[in-house]
């Protein structure tokens, strides 16, 4: 799989503030690795860039370049902006640096759908695992879909979902031109990512135990000291 760390961009969202874990959980050590390095890694199999996005300069191992978002105060979707409009290729692998239990594999069937020509072809290989979500889906007065043309079957980002139904958007595949939407919505004071889903053009995919990569704690979001307890053992 080697072919597949050209031209994409790896986002580590990094800029939490750590409130209910009271520390940078970051830079909590977690079996061999800080809990950053995880997620770090397995865009470092895939990714000939990497970009952190965080606001406060984090000593790391590596000199990858760390963005501060141009707009501060909004959340994740300030920092995932940024990075997208900072990167160098059309297709970017980002990641919150509180997932530290994601693994490389995961994105690689993401990354199946992300050349798409032909969705139903796809579809039909992976039988009911996917659904889209088209920006038709919107009200039809929505302005943040003004002038947009839309290629059905390019997907804007591609996330995945542990519960159908409930995507992960701080774990998925995001082009470059997303950008343009999240910046239309920020511009309407709109700063919860998860409503992208439904302003762009979203390809779901369902992952669940028919997966050989796939385990109960892969999307595992580490916000608090009673997350961390609910760690698989050898991470403790």
């Amino acid at each position: 799989m080697r072919a597949l760390r050209h031209n994409i961009t790896g986002i580590l969202l990094a800029g939490g503030r750590s409130r209910r874990m009271g520390r940078d959980k970051g830079m909590i050590r977690l079996g061999k690795f800080l809990m950053y390095q995880y997620p770090l890694k397995v865009l470092e199999s895939l990714c000939d860039e990497i970009l952190i996005s965080t606001c406060n300069p984090m000593e790391i191992e590596k000199d990858y370049e760390q963005v501060c978002d141009n707009i501060p105060g909004i959340g994740p979707i300030g920092g995932v902006v940024t990075c997208l409009e900072k990167s160098s290729n059309d297709l970017n692998i980002i990641v919150s640096y509180d997932l530290p239990l994601v693994n490389r594999e995961l994105f690689i069937e993401l990354l199946k759908y992300a050349g798409e020509t032909d969705g139903s072809a796809t579809d039909s290989l992976h039988g009911r695992n996917t659904s889209t979500l088209q920006p038709g889906m919107n009200p039809a007065d929505d302005p943040l879909q003004a002038n947009r043309v839309i290629q059905p079957n390019i997907y804007d980002v591609i996330l995945p979902a542990a519960t159908p139904g409930r995507p992960e958007p701080l774990c998925g595949i995001y082009r470059k031109s997303t950008a343009m939407i999240l910046q239309q919505m920020i511009g309407q004071n709109i700063y919860a990512i998860h409503k992208l889903v439904t302003r762009a053009n979203a390809k779901i995919v369902n992952i669940d135990g028919s997966q050989s990569f796939f385990h109960d704690h892969l999307f595992k979001n580490v916000n608090s000291e009673s997350d961390l307890s609910g760690l698989p053992g050898h991470l403790l």
